[in-house]
């Protein structure tokens, strides 16, 4: 077994991306130093819900798709 491997739940065994390790999480925590030290002001929303709609502004040109999102998921394909 290499290092990249790591014994999970009921005796998995899966491989872990090389990047978490040390050198790895010491990049991290560099490349997000700024955010850390000058973090921006939090976005408010109701609770109960999913977060602000900002959040698509955010992380544009990106996307995730939420739960209520995900009608594509459900449907079966036409064959």
């Amino acid at each position: 077994m290499g290092h990249h491997h790591v014994l999970v739940g009921a005796g998995f065994l899966i491989e872990v991306c090389p990047l978490i390790q040390a050198e790895g999480i010491e990049s991290l925590w560099e490349r997000s130093q700024e955010l850390l030290d000058d973090p921006p002001p939090a976005k408010m929303y109701q609770p109960g819900t999913w977060g602000p709609n900002a959040i698509h502004q955010l992380i544009a040109p990106n996307a995730w798709r939420l739960p209520f999102e995900r009608e594509w998921r459900d449907s079966k394909p036409d064959r």
